[in-house]
């Protein structure tokens, strides 16, 4: 299915967190990569380079009949679903990994066997692996997933590290390299595959000889813009990054009241975490009453937007002066 027919499927769905869910998994991501258990490792420096000779794009799971029933199904009875979330913060990052633990679970193509596995050292953690499944065409996969949130502050380059975090705390470097060079990595650690081993005896499951990799990294890339219906095609997104991506705008504080003065026609609320994952049209719906002006001036806001051409987006605005400084 292409991504704006998945798009358009999950947008229909009319449970919120059904439509979460949906969007975790299916949604075109940022970056999706799988590496086979039993390629050969290029060992390489350059992060780049290694993703190149290491790893296959790929979604892994596509949104066919089988998933459009299971999702649909779901959304008529969504009460497990729901009963899982009350359990979950409203943490961005803790509540997407947690809609993926459902979907491992209860999707019936998968097993999972473990979520958040901590590999310790003595006393000292070495870090977790955030998922190992069993898959019934792939096998046995440790997957590592991120919902993460970049705007494009250099918009000429295409480097991942000038991709920033609406606080400027994190940039699509930093998560790239973390996720290939630590996280991925971590489950071949001997204490790793002692752990999973454990994992998997308790499960009456003998241990593999190898375990599939899996990164999934979700989430929008915002560019920048001087207007809600402008469109600036020079912008260049980054290496690497699915041609398909979810992408968004972002505006400073004052060009959004320059916006707001002129009496520009639009309708906006202020999208929360973490509802950052569904649509901008399903959270205007929801509530069109934000006051426009003192939006984005202390501290970033995203929000719902909706244009005289009647097209919604999402669109970040940010304080002035968010984009002099250089990235960490």
């Amino acid at each position: 299915m292409s991504p704006s027919r998945t798009v358009q499927f999950i947008d229909q769905l009319k449970t919120t967190e059904v439509r979460l869910l949906a969007r975790s998994v299916f949604a075109p991501a940022l970056l999706t990569l799988l590496r086979i258990a039993d390629k050969p490792l290029n060992s390489v420096g350059n992060v780049q380079h290694s993703i190149r000779d290491n790893y296959q794009a790929s979604t892994v799971f596509n949104l066919d009949s089988y998933y459009k029933n299971w999702l649909n199904e779901l959304d008529a009875q969504p009460q497990n679903l729901l009963q899982h979330l009350t359990q979950s913060t409203k943490k961005l990052g803790i509540y997407h990994e947690n809609l993926w633990a459902y979907f491992l679970a209860h999707s019936g193509r998968t097993k999972l066997l473990a979520h958040n596995l901590k590999i310790r050292n003595a006393n000292r953690d070495l870090g977790e692996l955030d998922f190992i499944y069993q898959h019934e065409d792939y096998g046995f996969i440790h997957l590592e997933v991120a919902c993460k949130f970049y705007l494009g502050s250099k918009p000429e380059s295409r480097d991942w590290e000038y991709w920033l975090g609406p606080n400027r705390s994190d940039n699509l470097a930093r998560k790239i390299h973390h996720s290939i060079k630590h996280q991925l990595p971590l489950s071949d650690h001997a204490l790793a595959r002692q752990t999973i081993a454990q994992k998997f005896a308790d499960n009456k499951i003998l241990l593999p000889d190898g375990i599939h990799k899996q990164l999934h990294i979700g989430g929008r890339l915002f560019y920048k813009n001087d207007g809600i219906s402008k469109h600036n095609p020079l912008i260049a997104a980054p290496h690497l990054i699915n041609p398909s991506h979810l992408k968004g705008k972002w505006l400073t504080h004052s060009q959004w009241c320059s916006l707001c003065a002129r009496n520009y026609p639009l309708s906006a609320t202020i999208a929360e975490k973490p509802y950052w994952l569904d649509s901008s049209e399903h959270l205007l719906a929801a509530n069109n009453n934000t006051d426009l002006e003192k939006i984005g001036k202390v501290e970033p806001n995203l929000l719902a937007c909706k244009n005289s051409e009647r097209s919604t987006h999402f669109v970040f605005i940010v304080p002035d002066g968010w984009n002099e400084e250089t990235p960490d």
